[in-house]
C-alpha cells in the first residue's frame, strides 16, 4: 500500500529532475516558459518532503543559472520568479540557493510584485498567489541573513507601494503578514522604512489604502516600532516638519493607531508653540491645532501643559497666528468631549473680541458665533454683550462682519426653539434684533448701512419661522432695548416704507408717461421722482442712472410686477416668486437685472416676517399663552412703533387693535394704545361700514378718555376721533363736543384740563376745519380761564424740574394753543378767518415774553413758574412762525430774540434747542431766508455767562453752516456757480443771516445811544463786538466744503449794502445798523482787507420787511469805514486771527511770548461734538463779574431807550433747580 501511495511523489520528484535538466538545455522563450510552468504545476501541488528537498536541488541551480542570464523577457521573471519562490517553500528551512543567487533572486521577485498594482494585468493573480506563497513561507527573513538593508527596504518600499484601495482586499492581509514578520525577526530597524512609514501617513487621503496597510503595521508592531517612530516623530517636529509640510497629519494619523506612542513626542511641540521665529509658532498652532480638533482624541485633556501652552497664542503679537488660532477654535469645541477644555477655548476666543486688530476682531466675532451656535451655554453673557458691541466698532469692515455672524447666531438659535431643543432665549439674545437693526440705520458708513440692511433682507428669523413665535421673541426682547435702538427700527421701517412709496411713484409716473401725450411735464416729473429713488442707495449717482434704464425698458411686465410689489402686502413665498419673475425678463443685461434683484429685495419685507404684527396684537391681548407683563408692553410698544413707521403692516386689524385699547387698564398701556391708532387709522380705515362699525364702537370709549383719561393719552384720542372721522368720511362733531365739555372743566382741576386741551389740539392738527368755527371757544378758555386762575395748586419750593400743577398746565395750554392753530399737514390752506384770532394770540405772548412783566394779571408768582410761562410763549411763537410767520413784524421778531437773553438759565439753553429745530424745520421745506433769520438769532448766546449755553449755541451755529453750505454744493450746478449774476442765490447762503443778525443786535433795548459812543471810547460796544464776532467765526471758519475766509467778499458787500440802507421801523437810516455793521466790518479785516478781495459780482437782495432804499445823499457818509464808530476804536481781534489761533490751539500748539510755537497741548473741545453742561464750570463762570449779559428792561412792544449795558444778578442767573 505503501508504494502505491508514494507512486505520485516518486513520479514528480523524477519530472522535475528532468524538467530541470531540460530547462538548462533549453534555447528557445517559449520552451523555457513551458518547462518553468510546467515545474511550478508539480510544485504548487506538492508538499514538503525529503525526496521534493533532493529533487529541486538541481533546479534551483538552473533557476539560479537562468536569473544570471539577466531575462529581458516578462514572462519568463515572472515564472522564475514563482519557481524560485516554491523551491524555497520545498527546501525551508534550507535554502538551496547561495547568497549571490538569492540576492539577485530576490530583487527579481520584488520586480514582479511591483506588478501587483495594476489589478487589471493577465499577470495579476499569479502574482497575488506567488506573494500569498512569499507570506506563508515568510522568505523575506532570508533578506536579513543575507544583510542586505538597501534588498530589505526596497522590499519594504515595493510592498507598501504596490498597496492602494482597489487591492488591499487580495494582498493587504498578506503585506501585513510579510512586513510584521520581517519586523518582528529584525535586529535593528532602518530609518528609510521609519521614513516610509512617515511618507504613507502625511497625506491619509492620497492613498487610503496603503494608510490602511500602515496603520496596521503599527498596531501590531507597536513595541518593536515605537522607539523608532518616536524618534523620527521628534526630529520632524524640531524641524518644523521637515519634508513633511502636512506633518500634523503624521501625529493625527499616529494618534489614531498608537495614541500611547505620542506621550513622549508632543510635549516636543511645546517649544516650538513658544520659537521666536513667527513661522515656527505658526507651524506649531497649526499642528497643535489639528490635533487639538480631532474627533473622540481628546488630546486637549491628556496633555494640558501643551493646552495652556496652545492658548496662550490666543494673545500672540502676530496677528496672523491670532486669527489662526480663532480658526481653529470651532472645531476644537466641537471635537473635545472635557466641558473644561470646550469652555476654556470659548473663553480665549471671546477675550479676542477687544482685539487691537479689525481683523481680529472681525474673526473673534464670527468664532465666538460659529460656538454659540454649536453649544450657546459655552459663551457666557459678557462675551456676547462684546460680540454685539461690536456693531459699534470704528472700522467698517468688523461692523458688517459682526452684523453677519449675529444674524446667523440669531436664526440658529430661533431654529433650536422652533424644534424644541431649546425652551427658552437669554436676554443677550434678545437684545440681538434690535442692536442689528440700530446698525442698520445708524451705521455712519453709507456702504455699511446697506450691507447691513442686505444682511438683514432675508429676515432675522429662519425660513418657515412661526409669525406669532417670531412676534413673541422680537416683544420679549424689545422690553429689554433702551431708547436709540427704539429708534433705529422706528427709523430702518421708515426708510423701507419711504422707498416704497417713492418706488411707487416712479412706476406710476412712468405709466402715466408712456400713455399720455404731455410728455416734457411728465418727463420732468419722472426725472424728479427717479432721483428721490436714487437716494436711498449707497452711491445715488449710479443708482439713478441704473433705475433711468430699468424705466427705459420696453418690457413693461417688469414695472408691473415691481409695482406690486411695492403696493400689495404678500407672503414671502409670493416675493420670492415675483422676484424670480423679473429676474427672468432679462437677457444679457447683468448690470440692470443685479439692480433689479436688488429693489426686489429691498421692498421684501423683512426684517419682520409676514403676519408679525397679527402675532403682537395676539400677545397684548393674551391669546394662547400666558404672557409676561414685560413682554406684554414691549408687543404694545412694538405696535406703536409699527403704526409710526409703516401703518400699512396692520392692515386688516383695525377691529383687533380697537379691542386692545377697550381691555387696556393701565394709564401708559392706554396711551399707547391711543397712539397706536393715532397713527394708522388713516392708512387703514376705509370708507366702509366695517370701518364705520368699528368707530361706533370705539368713539364713547376715545371721547371719555378726551374729558378725563390721562393727558398725554387724550392727546392721542382727539387725533384717532378725527382720523376716523376723516377716513370713513363721517361728519361727527367731535370738536364741538370737547368745546361743550370746557364749562364744566374747573382749571384747577389740572388733569381734565390739560387732557381737554391735549385732545382739542390734536383735533385741531389733523382736521383744521373742525378747530377754525371754535378757534374762539379754545383760545378763551385758555387765555380767561386757565392763564387767571389762582387755584391753590402752587407749592412754596417749585423747581425747574418740579414746577406747581397749576404752573405746568399754564405753560402746556400756551404750547398747545400754539400747536392747535398750525395743521399737521403743512400742504392743508389755513382759513383767512383764522389770521385775527393768531394776531391777538401773538400779542398777548408778546406780552408774557417780556422778563419785566410780573405777570399779577394772570396769577403767575415766583421765578420759576415766570421762567416757565417766558419759555412757553416763546416756544409758542416759534411754532406759529412755522405757519404765520408772514405775521411776524420786525419788532415782534426782535422782541422774540430777546428770549435767548433770558434772565435765567434753564429759559436760555431750552431756547437755543428749539431755535434750531425751527430753523431746521424751515430749512427741510427749502425756506432758507427764513431758516437764516432764526439762526441768527443764537448771537445773542455770545454773551450768555454760562459757557454750556455758549458752547451750544456755537455747535448749533456751526452744524447749521456747514450743512447750508454742503445743501447748495450738492444743488447749484457749475454754470450756477460760474454765472455772473449768481447774486440771486445769496439769501440762500448761510452769510445771509448777517441781514438779520445785524438788525436783531441793532435793535437791541441796551444798544448805547449816540452821545454816549461819541463822548466815550467805545467801550460801551464791546458787547456787541461778541456778538458779531460770535456770528461771523462759523461764516468764516475752515470747513470741507469751504475755503478758510473765502466768504469775506460777500460779508463786506452784504455789510456795506445793509449801512446803505434804511430800516422799515425808523423808515430811514439808523444809526445803530451802520455802528454794527462797521463793528463787522472792522471784525473782518477792516478796509485794507476789503481792498485786497476780489470783487464779489452778485446783487444783494435784502428782506423787504426790515430794510428798505435810503435816500442817496443820507447814505453819503456811510460809504466810509468805521464812519459811526468812535474815534480811535479798536477791535479786540480779528475772528480770521481768533480762528487761526483756535486751529492751533486744536492742534495742540500755543504761541509763546516771542511769537514762536511750543508743542505744549491745549485740550479744546470739537465745536461739532455734543454738548454737555459742565456744571462745576457754569457755577464758576456765572460768579465771574466780568461777564456781561444784555438784559430786555421794558416791553418790547415800546420804543425803548437805549441805555448803558448792565450785568444780570448773579442770583438770576443761578440755575433755578
Amino acid at each position: 500500500m505503501a508504494d502505491v501511495y508514494n507512486y505520485g511523489e516518486v513520479e514528480d520528484e523524477a519530472s522535475i529532475t528532468e524538467i530541470a535538466a531540460e530547462l538548462g538545455k533549453s534555447q528557445s522563450k517559449d520552451e523555457t516558459v513551458k518547462l518553468l510552468k510546467k515545474v511550478i504545476s508539480i510544485l504548487e501541488n506538492r508538499k514538503q518532503s525529503e525526496g521534493m528537498r533532493s529533487a529541486v536541488k538541481p533546479l534551483a541551480r538552473v533557476v539560479s543559472q537562468l536569473q544570471s542570464q539577466q531575462q529581458t523577457d516578462k514572462g519568463i521573471k515572472i515564472y522564475l520568479s514563482v519557481c524560485f519562490v516554491q523551491i524555497l517553500r520545498m527546501s525551508a528551512p534550507e535554502s538551496p540557493f547561495d547568497e549571490a543567487s538569492l540576492s539577485g533572486l530576490f530583487q527579481l521577485v520584488l520586480n514582479v510584485l511591483a506588478l501587483l498594482g495594476d489589478t487589471a494585468a493577465a499577470t495579476y493573480h499569479m502574482c497575488v498567489s506567488m506573494l500569498q506563497s512569499f507570506a506563508k513561507v515568510k522568505c523575506g527573513l532570508l533578506m536579513w541573513d543575507l544583510e542586505n538593508d538597501a534588498l530589505v527596504e526596497n522590499l519594504f518600499e515595493t510592498l507598501i507601494s504596490s498597496v492602494s484601495g482597489k487591492n488591499f482586499d487580495d494582498i493587504g492581509h498578506h503585506v501585513l503578514e510579510i512586513l510584521c514578520s520581517m519586523l518582528e525577526e529584525a535586529d535593528d530597524i532602518p530609518s528609510s522604512i521609519v521614513e516610509t512609514f512617515l511618507d504613507c501617513l502625511e497625506i491619509p487621503q492620497s492613498n487610503p489604502g496603503r494608510t490602511r496597510l500602515v496603520q496596521g503595521i503599527l498596531k501590531r508592531q507597536e513595541a518593536t516600532l515605537g522607539m523608532y517612530l518616536q524618534k523620527a516623530l521628534i526630529r520632524v517636529i524640531e524641524a518644523g516638519g521637515g519634508p513633511y509640510h502636512s506633518y500634523e497629519n503624521l501625529l493625527l494619523a499616529v494618534h489614531q493607531s498608537v495614541p500611547q506612542l505620542l506621550l513622549p513626542v508632543l510635549p516636543h511641540l511645546h517649544p516650538q508653540l513658544e520659537a521666536d521665529e513667527d513661522a515656527v509658532r505658526g507651524s506649531a498652532v497649526h499642528v497643535v491645532g489639528q490635533l487639538f480638533s480631532c474627533p473622540q482624541a481628546d488630546l486637549a485633556v491628556d496633555y494640558p501643559e501643551l493646552l495652556k501652552a496652545f492658548l496662550r497664542r490666543f494673545i500672540d503679537h502676530k496677528v496672523d497666528i491670532r486669527i489662526d488660532m480663532l480658526s481653529l477654535a470651532p472645531e476644537m469645541v466641537t471635537a473635545s468631549t472635557c466641558i473644561g477644555v470646550r469652555s476654556q477655548v470659548a473663553e480665549a476666543a471671546a477675550a479676542r473680541l477687544l482685539d487691537t486688530d479689525e481683523r481680529v476682531r472681525a474673526k473673534a466675532v464670527r468664532t465666538v458665533c460659529c460656538i454659540g451656535c454649536k453649544d450657546l451655554a459655552l459663551v457666557s453673557d459678557e462675551s456676547l454683550q462684546k460680540a454685539v458691541g461690536r456693531l459699534r466698532d470704528a472700522k467698517a469692515y468688523v461692523r458688517r462682519e459682526a452684523a453677519a455672524a449675529l444674524v446667523q447666531l440669531f436664526r440658529t438659535c430661533c431654529q433650536n426653539i422652533s424644534d424644541g431643543s431649546t425652551a427658552e432665549l437669554t436676554e443677550p439674545i434678545l437684545r440681538i434684533p434690535t442692536a442689528l437693526l440700530l446698525n442698520a440705520a445708524c451705521d455712519p458708513d453709507s456702504s455699511t448701512r446697506a450691507s447691513q440692511e442686505h444682511v438683514l433682507q432675508d429676515g432675522l428669523f429662519p425660513p418657515g419661522f412661526p409669525s406669532e413665535e417670531a412676534a413673541y421673541v422680537l416683544a420679549e426682547g424689545y422690553r429689554f432695548s433702551d431708547e436709540c435702538s427704539r429708534k433705529s427700527l422706528l427709523t430702518l421701517l421708515t426708510k423701507k416704507r419711504r422707498f416704497r412709496v417713492d418706488l411707487e411713484k416712479v412706476l406710476r409716473l412712468r405709466r402715466l408717461y408712456k400713455s399720455t401725450h404731455s410728455k416734457p411735464r411728465n418727463l420732468a416729473e419722472l426725472e424728479e421722482a427717479t432721483i428721490h429713488v436714487s437716494k436711498h442707495f449707497p452711491d445715488p449717482l449710479k443708482a439713478a442712472e441704473h433705475l433711468s434704464a430699468l424705466l427705459a425698458l420696453k418690457d413693461n411686465t417688469i414695472s408691473k410686477k415691481l409695482l406690486q410689489l411695492a403696493t400689495e402686502s404678500r407672503s414671502s413665498k409670493d416675493e420670492e416668486q415675483m422676484t424670480a419673475d423679473v429676474e427672468k425678463r432679462f437677457s444679457g443685461r447683468k448690470v440692470i437685472r443685479d439692480f433689479a434683484r436688488e429693489i426686489c429685495q429691498r421692498l421684501r419685507a423683512a426684517p419682520l416676517v409676514p403676519g408679525f404684527a397679527g402675532g403682537l396684537v395676539s400677545i397684548v391681548q393674551e391669546q394662547g399663552r400666558a404672557v409676561a407683563v414685560g413682554t406684554r408692553r414691549g408687543a404694545l410698544d412694538l405696535l406703536e412703533l409699527i403704526a409710526a413707521a409703516d401703518p400699512s403692516m396692520l392692515c386688516g386689524l383695525l377691529g383687533s387693535l380697537v379691542d386692545v385699547l377697550m381691555c387696556l387698564e393701565s394709564g401708559e398701556d392706554v396711551t399707547v394704545a391711543c397712539k397706536i391708532l393715532a397713527h394708522c387709522v388713516c392708512t387703514i380705515a376705509k370708507d366702509d361700514a366695517e370701518s364705520r362699525a368699528v368707530f361706533g364702537r370705539v368713539k364713547p370709549v376715545l371721547s371719555e378718555i378726551c374729558c378725563r383719561g390721562p393727558a398725554p393719552a387724550a392727546k392721542f384720542a382727539g387725533r384717532a376721533m378725527a382720523s376716523f372721522s376723516e377716513s370713513c368720511k363721517m361728519h361727527v362733531e367731535i370738536f364741538e363736543d370737547l368745546v361743550l365739555a370746557l364749562p364744566s372743566c374747573n382749571p384747577s382741576n389740572c388733569q381734565k384740563a390739560l387732557s381737554l386741551l391735549r385732545a382739542m389740539s390734536g383735533v385741531a392738527r389733523r382736521c383744521p376745519g373742525m378747530f377754525t368755527p371754535n378757534v374762539r371757544a379754545m383760545r378763551d378758555f385758555v387765555f380767561k380761564a386757565v392763564l387767571p386762575c389762582s387755584g391753590t395748586l402752587s407749592v412754596p419750593c417749585e423747581t425747574w424740574n418740579s414746577p406747581s400743577d397749576l404752573t405746568a398746565l399754564k405753560a402746556a395750554a400756551l404750547k398747545l394753543l400754539a400747536r392747535a392753530f398750525v395743521p399737521e399737514n403743512h400742504a392743508i390752506d389755513v382759513d383767512e378767518s383764522m389770521q385775527r384770532p393768531v394776531e391777538e394770540t401773538i400779542a398777548e405772548l408778546d406780552r408774557l415774553l417780556d422778563p419785566a412783566n410780573t405777570m399779577e394779571h394772570i396769577s403767575v408768582t415766583g421765578n420759576v413758574a415766570q421762567a416757565h410761562i417766558r419759555l412757553a410763549s416763546a416756544t409758542a411763537m416759534l411754532q406759529l412762525a412755522r405757519r404765520y410767520e408772514f405775521l411776524f413784524s420786525p419788532q415782534l421778531y426782535v422782541n422774540l430774540s430777546l428770549a435767548a437773553q433770558d434772565p435765567v438759565r434753564e429759559v436760555r439753553q431750552a431756547f437755543i434747542e428749539k431755535l434750531y429745530k425751527t430753523a431746521d424745520f424751515f430749512e427741510v421745506r427749502g425756506m432758507r431766508s427764513i431758516a437764516s433769520k432764526y439762526m441768527s438769532i443764537l448771537s445773542l448766546s455770545a454773551m450768555d455767562p454760562v459757557s454750556s449755553s455758549r458752547k451750544l449755541a456755537a455747535a448749533n451755529m456751526e452744524k447749521f453752516v456747514v450743512a447750508r453750505r454742503r445743501s447748495i454744493q450738492a444743488a447749484c450746478t457749475a454754470e450756477a456757480c460760474a454765472s455772473a449774476d449768481g447774486g440771486s442765490n445769496l439769501p440762500d447762503q448761510p452769510e445771509f443771516m448777517l441781514a438779520y443778525g445785524t438788525y436783531v443786535l441793532a435793535h437791541h433795548p441796551d444798544f448805547p445811544e449816540a452821545e454816549e459812543l461819541s463822548s466815550g471810547s467805545g467801550e460801551d460796544l464791546k458787547p456787541w463786538e461778541k456778538m458779531m464776532s460770535f456770528l461771523l467765526r462759523p461764516l468764516l471758519q475752515h470747513e470741507s466744503t469751504s475755503e478758510h475766509g473765502s466768504s469775506l467778499p460777500a460779508i463786506f458787500k452784504l455789510l456795506l449794502t445793509l449801512k446803505l440802507s434804511g430800516d422799515t421801523l425808523v423808515n430811514g437810516i439808523n444809526e445803530n445798523i451802520c455802528c454794527v455793521c462797521d463793528i463787522g466790518l472792522r471784525l473782518c479785516g477792516g478796509e485794507q482787507r476789503w481792498k485786497s478781495l476780489p470783487p464779489f459780482p452778485a446783487k444783494v437782495p435784502l428782506p423787504r420787511a426790515f430794510y428798505q432804499p435810503a435816500d442817496r445823499t443820507a447814505t453819503f457818509k456811510n460809504r466810509r469805514f468805521g464812519s459811526h464808530l468812535p474815534e480811535g476804536y479798536r477791535v479786540e481781534s480779528e475772528v480770521l486771527d481768533a480762528i487761526a489761533g483756535r486751529r492751533g490751539r486744536r492742534r495742540g500748539l500755543k504761541r509763546d511770548g516771542a511769537g514762536g510755537k511750543s508743542a505744549a497741548p491745549v485740550p479744546v473741545a470739537s465745536p461739532t461734538a455734543k454738548i454737555q453742561v459742565a456744571q462745576d464750570d457754569d457755577l464758576q463762570l456765572e460768579h465771574e463779574r466780568e461777564a456781561r449779559l444784555p438784559k430786555k428792561s421794558k416791553s418790547a412792544t415800546q420804543k425803548a431807550k437805549p441805555r448803558p449795558l448792565k450785568a444780570i444778578p448773579v442770583n438770576q442767573s443761578q440755575p433755578l433747580d
